[in-house]
């Protein structure tokens, strides 16, 4: 269940659910109130609260780290906060570098950033990914779709370009909590977190950057493009299939994947269907199976919940030996053909 709470605790951070939605996957064990930080409950009783205080893994009274041990410290940081504000406020990020770290990550992406041109120039002229950005963002949703499914049809490696050009989540480690602090690097969070413009509020003066133009822009192109590959995941999977062929991204193809076991046939059962997929497969790096969990989690958030449930890849293996648990096999559709995807030593079937 920690990949659960884990991802749980990422989206609260980021705005994606709001409090009904924690509160629903507190009734059903999901997360615990620890892992949400800030949230006020509306339908959880005060002694099931005291109840799952008492019942957490991470509570002990003899560990000098423990939770009132957490508690006073928190309380001693707040008493002293107006003294470390005072002596912080001369590192905090001024705007100028904000902004610098968003160039630096723009440029980063290189030529991938540029696909966006190839993009949007089927709806008009664009002399640059800023404005093909915001020209993608003033379509409507199924315009995107067909803009993407006629692309990918005559020109299907713009796939993997297209994924890295939009991609957030890098976003969301240009400031490291450390520097999470002051007016520019609040208003960076605020622009990564609300769902548009208005939701801004007294951080709206961002707005006046043009690198903050284009990150919001790049965000609503991030939501399309996401909920575009999971129409052709249900709808023209022969289409995604040729745009995979030639797609080395790990992180992408472990999101697909993720997505495919997430909605795949109950009927095939738990062992790979002989010809139609191949595995058990080895499970990727911890940051790569974090970051495809988000992106997986985008497209199908109920699917891919359940799904991590079962398969519940972050517990421990010394625990599973002793427990015997069995966890659901990762496959693979035989035709997406990934070569950094190995099979689990031990197993092999098509």
């Amino acid at each position: 269940m920690k990949v659960i709470s884990q991802l749980i605790s990422h989206f609260w951070g980021k705005g994606e659910l709001n409090q009904h939605e924690i509160d629903y996957l507190l009734d059903h064990g999901f997360v615990r109130l620890q892992d949400v930080p800030g949230h006020v409950c509306l339908n959880i009783h005060s002694d099931e609260i005291s109840n799952d205080r008492f019942e957490s893994d991470s509570f002990d009274a003899t560990n000098p780290q423990s939770e009132w041990t957490l508690v006073e410290e928190t309380l001693s940081e707040r008493r002293s906060r107006k003294a470390s504000e005072r002596i912080t406020r001369s590192t905090e990020l001024k705007i100028d570098d904000v902004i610098g770290r968003l160039n630096h990550e723009f440029e980063r992406r290189g030529a991938a950033i540029v696909s966006l041109v190839r993009l949007a120039e089927s709806l008009r002229p664009v002399a640059s990914w800023q404005e093909a950005a915001a020209e993608l963002h003033a379509a409507d949703p199924s315009s995107f779709y067909e803009l993407l499914h006629d692309a990918l049809k005559s020109e299907p490696t713009l796939f993997e370009s297209l994924w890295l050009a939009c991609d957030i989540e890098p976003f969301h480690r240009l400031i490291p909590n450390e520097e999470m602090r002051g007016r520019a690097a609040r208003a960076f969070y605020a622009l990564l977190v609300s769902k548009d413009a208005a939701e801004l509020g007294g951080y709206s003066w961002i707005l006046k950057q043009e690198e903050a133009q284009s990150l919001i822009n790049l965000r609503v192109v991030n939501e399309r493009f996401l909920a575009s590959v999971y129409k052709l995941f249900r709808e023209d999977r022969q289409l995604l299939n040729r745009a995979i062929q030639s797609n080395r991204d790990v992180t992408q193809l472990w999101s697909l994947v993720l997505l495919y076991n997430a909605l795949r046939d109950p009927s095939f059962g738990n062992m790979p269907k002989y010809g139609v997929e191949y595995g058990p497969l080895a499970e990727p790096s911890k940051d790569v199976w974090r970051t495809a969990c988000n992106h997986s989690f985008q497209m199908d958030c109920v699917a891919v919940t359940k799904f991590l449930v079962a398969f519940d890849s972050y517990r421990d293996s010394n625990t599973s030996e002793q427990t015997g648990s069995k966890s659901t096999s990762l496959l693979c559709p035989v035709g997406w053909r990934i070569p950094e995807i190995t099979i689990a030593a031990g197993d092999s079937n098509g």
